[in-house]
């Protein structure tokens, strides 16, 4: 491990080095200060050379400054120096230098006379020396210029180098290609960039401080730069570096083979493909990075649970289709895939969001749980939001009689749709979801082929608010924000009685007009909300999978064994039997405010009180059953199933298709013992019940 830690650090050494020295401004300066080494070898050789080889010696290596003395001058002080030697000593001594060739008198010479410029590139004193001394005028300016050029040119390029080196590895940095795959573990990939990763990112922040997810790092793989996206998640009050989870966008194509293998996936901690947005064939192309995914963790994958994935699919008809079957049953061990969609996720947030944990709380269907009027949904806008959102009230949108006596009054919810084409829209709706009309406990009076302003929708609107007898909500889903804003000021100026309005905003609001409840107030507004930005539509928060999960156990402890998959626990249960656990959860907030009761968290296990379910009166327990049994009805018309004499998964029969009236003790035992353990599980999800 530490050899191949060390050449890991040898390797990477390597390479910075030969990203400052094999390029083109260090080619240049290598030749400038060949040059001059050339020019100062040359000029000292070219004048020194010629002399000693008529002496027959060279100059000394330790004596770098040659002598100034003329020719005579030198062989006079030689020859009298021989005088006063023996003759013999002479001849011992010159023979040596005589017997030197010219081969090694001028290699002797080239030696010193490249010493002498080397010296006066970076030593002042030899320049010094030069300057001060009887040097001609020559040597003296090259000397000087030998030195500019070594400092000057050789120091100021090399820095110019390290900081253009500098500058690239910013510029690499602003791009996302810089990037360390060291420590990859436990780890969130984010496979392409949508506005929805700014709640998502956010979401997985909170959950990490909160420790309630343990993330090391979450990278982003995108063709987007990386400062756009940094600028991007600042602009939302997101901070990229923030300890201990940092947030490392790397730049590529988030369908690449080769750019995926880099990510370590086989490590991670779970991974979000989202695509990039707007792209022409994104759902295509998410499914096609899926398939690549499972066929690239089937040899890699180690863990015993598979890896969590979720993927964003946009167009709302394929995602239904492929909410519960969206991979085999083989690929589930490896590959744990959940489809989200933009649209479920907004309309989660409206009806079944928890209170105190999401970032904002929208008024209920059901405002008054005391009133004996019925529920009224206006839908304006009869598009993939519009109708999700009718999908997502078929599913929690379940009210029982009230209790008055001898005459209790059943509370139906109304769905009214207004669009210019209501009629082709419906249709196509119905040919997704063909017997939506026979879900029990609602009614779909009437569709107008209108705009909002139109004299005939605003006629009907105010004779819908004249009778009185509805708990009304307008919910306006069309993506032009100034318009929905248009309408929803023209309806509270010719509406008299208090009612609920639900206006879209765009995806391009960087400051909600949520956030600005008191300025709302000031305006009149108080009753106005908004929703729909795509950088707040992120809806998968821990709590409501730990709910899910406890659910799952409760149902678990009562069987004394397993035989079925959907009988496995929960790390390896498959998608679509967890869905049938997140749609029980996601009707909770709804259906329990409509009896008075909210759910409430509970911040420490100490504050907690026992869970069981005294909580509950004798007379609630069967209602609260009859509405979970028409929740699950409801969601099995809506894929499709119908009423049968035997269960049967392919031709999607069901013999419970029937009001809970109708049932057996056996199956309604179901849906009450879902009711007493409700305190049960939420109680270990940290959550309480609680009466208005």
């Amino acid at each position: 491990m530490i050899i191949r830690r060390f050449w890991r650090w040898v390797k990477r050494g390597l390479a910075e080095l030969k990203a400052i020295f094999f390029n083109k401004q260090t080619f240049w300066l290598v030749i400038i200060l060949f040059l001059s080494l050339l020019i100062g070898t040359g000029s000292r050789i070219c004048y020194y050379y010629p002399i000693n080889k008529k002496d027959g010696q060279s100059v000394q290596n330790t004596d770098l400054q040659p002598s100034t003395n003329s020719d005579a001058e030198v062989t006079r002080g030689r020859n009298s120096a021989k005088s006063d030697i023996p003759l013999a000593t002479q001849c011992d001594e010159e023979i040596p230098h005589r017997s030197d060739s010219k081969i090694q008198l001028f290699l002797n010479d080239l030696y010193n006379s490249f010493l002498w410029a080397v010296s006066h590139f970076f030593d002042l004193g030899e320049v010094r020396k030069t300057l001060a001394g009887e040097e001609s005028a020559w040597f003296k300016f090259l000397g000087a210029a030998l030195y500019a050029i070594g400092w000057i040119i050789g120091c100021g390029v090399l820095i110019s180098i390290i900081i253009d080196e500098k500058m690239e590895w910013r510029r690499r940095c602003n791009i996302g290609l810089n990037h360390s795959r060291r420590n990859l573990k436990n780890h969130v990939v984010i496979l392409g960039w949508d506005e929805m990763a700014c709640s998502l990112i956010r979401e997985l922040l909170k959950e990490a401080a909160a420790g309630e997810r343990k993330i090391g790092k979450i990278i982003i793989l995108s063709s987007h730069r990386a400062d756009d996206i940094v600028a991007q998640l600042h602009r939302y009050q997101i901070e990229v570096n923030m300890v201990p989870v940092l947030i490392d966008p790397w730049y590529g194509e988030y369908d690449s083979e080769d750019d995926i293998k880099k990510l370590r996936i086989e490590s991670a901690h779970a991974v979000y493909v989202l695509g990039e947005h707007n792209e022409s064939g994104h759902d295509l192309r998410v499914l096609a990075l899926l398939d690549f995914l499972k066929d690239y963790l089937a040899g890699k994958w180690k863990k015993e649970y598979p890896l969590p994935c979720y993927a964003l699919i946009d167009q709302y008809q394929l995602y239904w289709g492929l909410i519960r079957e969206f991979t085999g049953e083989d690929d589930e061990k490896i590959l744990q895939v959940t489809a989200i969609n933009f649209y479920e996720n907004w309309c989660k947030h409206l009806w079944s969001s928890l209170p105190e944990r999401e970032r904002w709380n929208y008024p209920h269907l059901c405002i008054d749980w005391k009133s004996e009027k019925d529920v009224a949904l206006v839908i304006a806008g009869f598009s993939a939001m519009g109708q999700t959102m009718l999908i997502e009230a078929l599913r929690v949108a379940h009210f029982v009689d009230l209790d008055c006596g001898e005459a209790p009054i059943r509370r139906k919810t109304k769905i009214f749709i207004i669009d210019p084409d209501a009629d082709a829209l419906w249709n196509e709706f119905l040919a997704a979801h063909p017997e939506s009309e026979t879900i029990p406990g609602f009614e779909f009076p009437k569709r107008i082929n209108e705009i909002v302003s139109s004299e005939k929708a605003l006629s009907f609107l105010k004779d819908l608010d004249d009778r009185d007898h509805h708990q009304l909500t307008v919910a306006l889903t069309y993506r032009d924000t100034d318009r929905a804003l248009s309408d929803a000021i023209l309806l509270k100026q010719n509406m008299k009685n208090p009612f609920t309005l639900l206006v879209r905003e765009d995806s391009s609001v960087i400051h909600s007009m949520s956030d600005k409840s008191e300025n709302l107030k000031l305006y009149g507004w108080d009753n106005i909300f908004f929703f729909g930005r795509r950088c707040d539509s992120a809806y998968n928060p821990w709590h409501r999978e730990n709910m899910a999960k406890n659910l799952h156990e409760n149902y678990l402890d009562g069987l004394e064994e397993r035989r079925k998959k959907s009988q496995e626990e929960w790390k390896y249960l498959a998608p679509r039997y967890r869905w049938k656990y997140f749609y029980q959860i996601d009707s909770l907030p709804e259906i329990l405010h409509s009896f008075g009761i909210e759910i409430v968290p509970v911040e420490s296990k100490s504050d907690r009180k026992a869970a069981d379910s005294s909580f509950w009166k004798d007379e609630e327990i069967p209602r609260l059953a009859e509405c979970s049994h028409n929740r699950w009805w409801a969601d099995r018309i809506l894929e499709g199933w119908h009423l049968g004499d035997v269960y049967d998964k392919e031709s999607k029969t069901a013999p419970n298709m029937k009001p809970y009236r109708e049932l057996d003790e056996e199956n309604k035992k179901i849906d009450i013992q879902f009711i007493k353990k409700m305190p049960i599980f939420l109680h270990k999800s940290g959550y309480g019940l609680k009466r208005i």
